[in-house]
Formats: C-alpha cells, sequence, structure tokens
C-alpha cells in the first residue's frame, strides 16, 4: 500500500496503527486525508501538531502542565511527526525566513519503522522517554542516540544468516520460522529508523527484501 502511495508521488503522512485495516484478509492503508504530493510544503495538519511539540511554545507549555497533555504530546511525537520535521520546524521558529520543509517518502518511512519495532517488541518506539527527552533525541542528527532504543530489535543477522533466511525465510535454517522472520523485518526496521532521511530504506526497497520470490534474485 504505502509503495503504491509513493509510486504516484505522494506521500501518505500518517502512518498508524489505526490507519492499517485489515479487509478480505488484506492488509490495507486507509486515512488519506494528511497526504500530500511529494516536495509540497508540509501540510497544514502536520503544521498545526508542531505548533504543540516545540517545547519554546505556550501551547507546549500549556499541555506540560498536565499528565494527560504530556500524555498526548508523547503520542504525537511517537506517531505523527519524524525528527526532520521537528528539526525543520524549531529552526524555522528561530529563523523564520527559512524555506518552509517539503513533502518527503521518507518520512512515512521513519513513520512505518516505529509501527514495526512496536509490532517487534511489544513496546512504542523511544518507549521510557518522555516528550522533552524524544525533542532532544530528534534535535540531533548523531544516529547513536538512537542505540539504545533499538537495541530491543531482535538481533542482526549475520551475512550467512541473510542468505539461509534469503533461501527460505519462512521456516529459516535453525531458528525456527518466527525467528528467522523477525530478524529479517528487525533489520529493515534499523533501516527505517535512521535520523538522516537521506539514508533510509524506500518503499520499494522494503517490499522487495521481505518478498521472498525478490529477495532471491537481489
Amino acid at each position: 500500500g504505502l509503495q503504491s502511495v509513493h509510486s504516484l508521488g505522494y506521500c501518505h503522512n500518517d502512518i498508524k496503527p489505526q490507519n492499517i485495516v485489515r479487509v478480505h484478509g488484506r492488509w490495507v492503508l486507509i486515512d488519506l486525508d494528511a497526504a500530500s504530493q511529494v516536495g509540497s510544503p508540509i501540510t497544514q495538519w502536520l503544521s498545526c501538531n508542531l505548533t504543540q511539540l516545540l517545547p519554546s511554545t505556550l501551547e507546549y507549555k500549556r499541555m506540560s502542565e498536565t499528565q494527560g497533555g504530556r500524555d498526548y504530546l508523547l503520542r504525537q511525537f511517537r506517531w505523527s511527526v519524524p525528527p526532520e520535521v521537528v528539526r525543520s520546524a524549531s529552526k524555522q521558529q528561530q529563523q523564520p525566513h527559512l524555506p518552509t520543509l517539503h513533502a518527503s517518502t521518507a518520512s512515512d518511512i521513519w513513520l512505518l519503522g516505529q509501527l514495526l519495532f512496536e509490532l517487534l517488541t511489544v513496546q512504542p518506539f523511544l518507549f521510557g522517554a518522555t516528550g522533552e527527552d524524544v525533542y532532544a533525541i530528534f534535535a540531533q542528527t548523531e544516529e547513536r542516540v538512537l542505540a539504545p532504543y533499538l537495541s530491543r530489535l531482535p538481533p542482526p543477522l549475520r551475512p550467512e544468516e541473510q542468505i539461509q533466511c534469503a533461501r527460505d525465510p519462512y521456516t529459516g535454517p535453525a531458528w525456527g520460522d518466527w525467528e528467522c522472520s523477525a530478524r529479517m523485518v528487525a533489520d529493515v526496521t534499523r533501516r527505517c529508523l535512521v535520523l538522516d532521511p537521506l539514508l533510509r530504506v524506500d518503499a520499494a526497497t522494503i517490499v522487495s527484501t521481505l518478498s521472498p520470490g525478490p529477495m532471491l534474485d537481489s
């Protein structure tokens, strides 16, 4: 679904569990209200969220006064806004003359990575961090700041294991079907959750990596 959206030149901008539903035995990506063309200025929907996510704004400070407000801010960080959008909004607040950030498929990939992370670990990405912690992480560009959280994923596949899993990703060579598949998905998740959007994997590569046929040919 996401690959189709991207191939048509659009960004979904709202990848989260509530927007993936089961229809006639297939998983379907829904809710394109926040979608925008690749390269267009970020949508008003996203801009409204950002006014609540910058610690220097009055709205953020007001919402941080209650536990419910803090929980809401953290949910917004986890599902609505990728790090490059937060960094851009923060810079624009300090220097309004800077150009507006444009919609990118890489932002969808970050949000997809968060979803995959939670499926694999049964914990939200950046679990245990406060809204302020998440903002501080997103403000950085050094990938090592994510290492403590990414370490919760199943261990990476070694090169020889990648070959064996590619031959039969559902049964695996020695560890059984779940572990082989989970470690393959974990590898993709790590390639999604990269602070630099230019270094993230794209949707087409994700599909080919996790599809048994194309994976054998690559």
